[in-house]
């Protein structure tokens, strides 16, 4: 179960909610313009997780009717199984509700039945903040990593410059599979969500003599000294629950 601690950190972390005046800021666009996933963290009642699943399918089915890009469900591990994350892409800014999906007009409030606990994020991706990109959306994955972090006040263009001049290149060499973006809805738009890959647990012990190198200890103290707070996550993939319709 979702501890009173850990659901305080995350609302401390998303404290400022609703849509976010946006800082100019100089990173490079998509020429395509900017992609937007939102990140639906959710915590399951202990005693629901097979109706919430349930309720997952008949979703997964209606948007994929719909003809969405994807929708990709994650379990939590190393913390409570009854964790979920779900991502999905928005055309816009706030556009979560989906209402265009064919679903029944009491799925709202049954899936409401079944939770202790919902944050929703809307994150804008930049090129710049991925490595090895061909991987994303077009294979399945054991397990993901989630890492949030809040940039310390008057820091957020330095931060990202960190992200895509440093951490991102070492990252790249490293053979990382990792896309990044900072929150424009839902939470405070000082803070920055990464995705990355984990092919499977001998993964995240393996040893990698990128992340072994005093230049990496370097770049990985130099992103410390300008966060404010973080949050390290780590979900299986549930491809039951899930699809993925071709680009």
């Amino acid at each position: 179960m979702l501890t009173r601690t850990y659901v305080r950190a995350l609302t401390t972390l998303f404290a400022t909610g609703g849509l976010l005046a946006t800082t100019t800021l100089t990173w490079a666009q998509d020429a395509a313009g900017p992609a937007y996933v939102t990140f639906r963290i959710h915590q399951v009642k202990p005693d629901q997780t097979a109706a919430w699943e349930s309720l997952m399918k008949e979703r997964r089915d209606a948007e994929n009717a719909a003809g969405r890009p994807f929708r990709r469900v994650f379990q939590r591990i190393r913390g409570p199984g009854s964790g979920y994350l779900i991502l999905h892409a928005d055309a816009n800014v706030g556009d979560i509700e989906l209402a265009d999906v064919d679903i029944s007009p009491s799925w709202g409030e049954r899936i409401g039945d079944t939770l202790d606990s919902t944050v929703v994020l809307t994150v804008q991706m930049y090129p710049e903040l991925t490595a090895n990109l061909d991987r994303w959306l077009t294979e399945d994955t054991d397990m993901m990593q989630l890492r949030i972090r809040t940039n310390a006040a008057g820091r957020t263009q330095e931060y990202h410059d960190w992200q895509a001049n440093e951490l991102i290149p070492a990252l790249t060499e490293a053979g990382t599979s990792i896309r990044g973006g900072r929150v424009v809805l839902g939470g405070d738009n000082r803070t920055w969500v990464r995705m990355s890959i984990v092919e499977d647990w001998a993964a995240l012990t393996e040893t990698n003599p990128v992340f072994e190198s005093r230049d990496f200890q370097r770049v990985i103290t130099a992103g410390e000294e300008m966060t404010g707070a973080s949050q390290n996550l780590l979900y299986r993939y549930r491809p039951d629950l899930s699809y993925v319709n071709p680009p």
